[in-house]
């Protein structure tokens, strides 16, 4: 999504070299960026949602972290998912889960031994 959301900024910038004039007269700019727009700050977060169901069911399966950091992720990329539109804090939901998964598993990787040292 963010690639996506790059070329069509890309593609805005190329035309505005080439003939600025045409391009903020013919409301092409204004298409572009509402595309943009939707491609990144929309979808971008439902796939953020995607993921963070993926990693949630991984976690349960694996039990490589605690049953509430995995609920609290399916809880919040079910609020990712299911929001219309577009919302400034809805954004922090992704990091926000990150950071005690992450933590999580930094933490136990430091306290166990290592296994491969023998």
């Amino acid at each position: 999504m963010l690639f996506a959301s790059a070329a069509v900024i890309g593609g805005i910038i190329e035309t505005y070299l080439f003939d600025p004039k045409n391009l903020t007269e013919s409301g092409m700019y204004n298409f572009g960026h509402a595309i943009a727009y939707q491609i990144l700050n929309v979808y971008a977060i439902k796939m953020a949602g995607v993921f963070m169901i993926a990693t949630s069911t991984l976690s349960i399966r694996t039990e490589i972290a605690p049953r509430w950091i995995t609920f609290i992720g399916y809880a919040l990329a079910a609020v990712l998912l299911l929001t219309w539109g577009y919302n400034e804090w809805i954004i922090l939901f992704f990091p926000l889960w990150v950071l005690p998964i992450s933590t999580y598993i930094l933490i136990e990787n430091l306290r166990s031994p290592d296994k491969n040292s023998g």
